[in-house]
């Protein structure tokens, strides 16, 4: 937008002078974000040029730093500015030189940073992560509807059951809730099913209201008890087969990348000298009471 174009050329304009780099990063934080102050706007590239330059001029202050870092973060809280911070040749030196300089000042501010970037990334991941899961929930259901639909008896559960055409005018009176391989078909190809037990219970209500209607030893009930039966097999055979391949490619989770380790490890010697603040690794939630910062979820 306009103030925001403003800010840069005055940031542009006046590098050597910190004062105006503090304000002026103050000014692109504010106006990164909406008036409901819930959702971060998309800034462009050179914006993001000028916050890490402002870092870069000015090495041995504190202020500059912090609200460059503070600035960065809040533009890192919507996932399309990630890539232009990370993706940003400048920032990996700039950040590293905030640190080196002030390690116990501004080694709190970079966690939520860096924090803030890797829960993005997780989100992202996660997104992806449940995309794959469908998909795979897709084409391992898929496999199995097939098979039975190939089977000799599938023709018989293909289409919803027609009271009409079969002179059958009490069924939906005993069954009431139809189901059949061809709906389930259009359920699967409409992304419907979220998990593989809400296939599992289609599949099964198909053969089972057969079998309620259908009375035991006529042809239709012990068609589909082969197909139930044949059914669950193919079932328990792929969820088998799904731990196997879960089990070969999982990894155990890291809780911080090799940045956050050091600035954590660098950061908590240097507070539990001063006795200024406390945490550890393993908590998520970092305080700064001393210092009046705010919580920081990473």
């Amino acid at each position: 937008n306009d103030g925001m174009s403003i800010a840069f050329e005055v940031m542009n304009k006046n590098v050597s002078l910190a004062k105006v780099q503090v304000e002026g990063c103050a000014v692109l934080e504010l106006l990164s974000v909406d008036a409901s102050n819930e959702v971060v706007h998309t800034v462009p590239s050179h914006v993001v040029d000028a916050v890490l330059d402002s870092i870069m001029a000015h090495p041995g202050s504190i202020d500059v730093g912090e609200a460059a870092i503070n600035c960065l973060t809040t533009f890192a809280c919507n996932a399309e500015n990630v890539p232009l911070i990370e993706g940003n040749g400048k920032a990996r030196g700039a950040l590293e030189t905030a640190f080196e300089n002030h390690p116990r000042e501004l080694g709190l501010p970079l966690l939520a940073l860096l924090g803030e970037l890797m829960q993005v990334r997780k989100d992202l991941a996660g997104a992806r992560a449940e995309e794959r899961r469908l998909l795979e929930l897709r084409s391992r259901c898929s496999e199995i509807l097939k098979s039975l639909q190939n089977h000799e008896h599938g023709w018989v559960f293909a289409t919803p059951v027609n009271p009409v055409e079969l002179g059958i005018d009490d069924y939906f009176d005993i069954i009431k809730k139809p189901m059949d391989l061809g709906t389930i078909g259009e359920k699967l190809d409409q992304e419907l099913y979220h998990s593989f037990e809400d296939f599992r219970a289609d599949v099964q209500l198909t053969f089972e209201n057969a079998m309620k209607y259908n009375e035991e030893q006529t042809v239709v009930h012990d068609m589909a008890k082969v197909l139930k039966k044949k059914f669950d097999l193919d079932y328990n055979k792929m969820l088998m087969s799904l731990d196997e391949d879960h089990a070969e490619n999982s990894t155990t989770g890291v809780e911080y990348d090799d940045d956050q380790r050091r600035i954590l490890l660098n950061t908590k010697q240097k507070c539990d000298i001063e006795g200024r603040c406390f945490f550890h690794p393993e908590i998520q939630m970092i305080r700064r009471t001393e210092l009046g910062c705010r919580k920081v979820l990473l």
